[in-house]
């Protein structure tokens, strides 16, 4: 049987990629049995579409970054 901390982190992986079958039975059967480990992958689910949504948000110019702060930024960034 899988451990929670192993669940979350399957979890995790099942929105990048497919997970085996196997693999898959074994978290379902888990998830049946553990409410909190239910709630963590619907709360997972639910901010996956809540940050995919986020792209759609139109922000008022006053929330943009301004071009200097934006060249501020690239220049941190390509320092690292």
């Amino acid at each position: 049987m899988l451990t929670c901390r192993e669940v979350s982190r399957l979890i995790s992986d099942s929105l990048e990629h497919k997970l085996p079958m196997s693999i898959r039975f074994k978290m379902r059967l888990h998830l049946v049995m553990c409410k909190n480990c239910r709630t963590y992958e619907m709360n997972v689910h639910i901010m996956r579409d809540i940050a995919k949504n986020l792209s759609d948000i139109q922000l008022p110019e006053t929330a943009k970054l301004s071009d200097e702060i934006k060249a501020r930024l690239e220049k941190i960034i390509a320092e690292r």
